[in-house]
């Protein structure tokens, strides 16, 4: 070879006798390793040290691959120490463990656990108590979000004074609010799509992309699009902050006959009516006849009545009209659904993630 070609590698330190050579060697695992030596300050690999170390490599890398875990009581192998302590670790391995005793215990046999397999139980636990705690202060939505209204800069004082302003102002009504279990969780939601994604309530995904918080405003504003789009399996998005379960039992009783056992009572003088009525007996009429007054609410608002029913008490005032118990059927059945797909989801998530690795990947990605 001559450098009078000009066909050269100052990296590699090496000459070739055309252009194609040249350009192939820069595309080499060679070359591309002499280049990590040269930014570490290093000097650089001839071609023969070079093989030497990928065969090596490659019979390292075959003696771990070997070497495989085996749990007893979950009868699956891990390729990896490391996955095998996290599988250890796991709680579907916990309840095999306390499963797999009962059974010996039950069935009189003869069977030991390897100590390895409950070795990390009871950091387990201590570490399971540790990560309920974050998860239980997740539920505690931050107060400015709940304050801020959706459609402009407008900041209310509370949650039930933010939706006043956002129904009054911009017609904005949440729908079916009568079944939502979650308000302060739905709002929160709805606050990361506008201020977080740039994504308009009605048109979702499907329209004009923004790129603040302040456009997309401005288009629900002037498109009247300042309603949130329920129709069809879009309420399936908001699954997590409804619950249809409790119209079950109303829904399978007929409308003409009453639950007799709802007019039983064990107080002589006082009798509930199918509707929640409470009727009392007539030696105490001169009592119920008393007009006495009433203590004052907490903050001024009734204290008998939570968050949502506050808000279905506005809306019901503005027009708004309840969800039909057809609808409602409707939406519990959606639900159902998607919970089992969702569950089935993941369990083929969890089980897809002990599958033993089938492909080669070079973890120093060369």
């Amino acid at each position: 070879m001559s450098l009078a070609t000009g066909a050269s590698c100052n990296t590699c330190r090496v000459v070739f006798e055309n252009r194609t050579l040249q350009r192939q060697h820069f595309h080499s695992e060679w070359h591309v390793y002499n280049l990590k030596r040269e930014i570490a300050d290093l000097k650089p690999v001839k071609l023969e040290e070079f093989e030497a170390k990928v065969v090596e490599h490659k019979a390292e890398t075959s003696d771990n691959t070997s070497k495989v875990e085996f749990c007893k009581v979950c009868n699956k192998n891990f390729r990896s120490l490391e996955s095998y302590q996290a599988h250890i670790r796991s709680k579907l391995h916990q309840e095999n463990v306390i499963h797999y005793k009962q059974f010996l215990e039950e069935n009189g046999l003869d069977g030991e656990i390897d100590e390895n397999d409950i070795a990390f139980q009871d950091s387990n636990f201590v570490q399971s108590e540790v990560e309920e705690e974050p998860s239980k202060k997740s539920e505690k939505y931050s107060p400015e979000v709940l304050q801020q209204c959706l459609f402009c800069t407008h900041k209310a004082a509370d949650l039930e004074h933010n939706l006043e302003h956002m129904s009054l102002r911009h017609g904005f009504f949440i729908p079916e609010v009568d079944y939502c279990c979650n308000l302060q969780g739905l709002i929160s939601h709805l606050n990361t799509k506008v201020y977080s994604s740039f994504e308009c309530l009605w048109c979702r995904d499907r329209g004009k992309a923004f790129h603040s918080a302040v456009s997309v405003q401005t288009h629900m504003r002037d498109k009247c699009h300042c309603k949130l789009y329920h129709d069809n399996d879009a309420m399936l998005e908001y699954s997590d902050f409804y619950n249809y379960e409790y119209e079950t039992s109303s829904d399978d009783e007929s409308d003409d006959g009453y639950d007799l056992s709802l007019l039983e009572s064990g107080d002589p003088y006082h009798l509930t009516l199918p509707s929640g009525a409470v009727i009392g007996h007539r030696s105490l009429f001169r009592y119920f006849k008393q007009n006495l007054r009433l203590l004052p609410p907490e903050n001024g608002r009734n204290s008998n009545l939570n968050e949502i029913d506050r808000v279905v008490k506005k809306y019901k005032g503005l027009g708004w009209r309840s969800t039909t118990k057809e609808v409602a059927t409707i939406r519990r059945k959606d639900q159902k659904f998607i919970q089992r797909h969702q569950t089935k989801h993941q369990l083929k998530v969890a089980l897809g993630s002990n599958k033993l690795q089938r492909h080669y990947r070079d973890p120093n990605g060369y």
